[in-house]
């Protein structure tokens, strides 16, 4: 896997990004469950080279950025 910086380096190829905002509410509501599963899709797919998770776009920031990391990566995103 190359790191971002090692593809922008690359002039080769046109890199596609996406950015995600986070959802209201707590971890387990229907939303947040949904948004997890879809950036796990992302996280996965070949052709997403970066994401950029936004908290509260606008706004004053809900959450702490290792928190909203922390999230990601120690909960078990569940199937509906």
């Amino acid at each position: 896997m190359h790191t971002l910086r090692e593809k922008l380096e690359q002039s080769s190829r046109f890199l596609i990004g996406t950015e995600l905002v986070s959802v209201r509410g707590g971890m387990a509501e229907r939303s947040a469950v949904k948004a997890r599963d879809f950036a796990s899709h992302l996280i996965e797919s070949p052709t997403v080279d970066w994401i950029s998770i936004t908290d509260n776009a606008g706004g004053n920031p809900q959450a702490r950025a290792h928190r909203a990391r922390q999230n990601r990566f120690s909960t078990p995103a569940r199937r509906s």
